[in-house]
Order: structure tokens, then sequence, then C-alpha cells
């Protein structure tokens, strides 16, 4: 499920990968920015339906998606991307 989630987010118009995730966390940012990226991290907080958390490397923010629950199914991980998508 994180390769699934690393490549629709190399595939994103929007969001920059930082790297190819080695285990269940991928880190992300929005191309326009740490302001964006921050607000949408907020926004998809908000809205009681994922929780994510973030970093700051390299003075970039980054959005920090850890797929750790072991009852998650790749559908709440497409469920989450489409949060994010439409934030974006």
């Amino acid at each position: 499920m994180t390769k699934d989630l690393a490549g629709w987010i190399a595939q994103s118009r929007s969001y920059l990968l930082l790297r190819e995730p080695n285990l269940n966390l991928v880190c992300f940012r929005h191309k326009s920015g740490n302001k964006k990226t921050e607000q949408i991290l907020k926004r998809a907080n908000a809205t009681g339906k994922i929780f994510i958390t973030h970093t700051v490397i390299d003075d970039h923010f980054y959005i920090r998606f850890c797929i750790g629950q072991e009852h998650t199914t790749i559908e709440d991980v497409q469920d989450a991307w489409k949060i994010l998508e439409k934030l974006s």
C-alpha cells in the first residue's frame, strides 16, 4: 500500500515525493510550497477522516503519511488520497 501511495504521489500534478519509501512512511509536499502544504495537512486532519503528521527537512514542510494499522486496507489509503487530492 505504501508503494501504491508513493506511485500516486509521483504521478500527481500537485505533490512532490521526498523519496521512495522503504517501509510504511511516505513523505511528500505540495509543489506550491510550505504554506500550501501546511494548509492541506490542517484541512485534511480537520475532516476527522484521516490524521497525518508533518516534518521539516531542509526548510521544506512535508506531510508524513504512515500506514501502520494492521487492519488498514487499500481502500482506506485510496480514500485518504482522494481527500488529499481534493485539497490540493
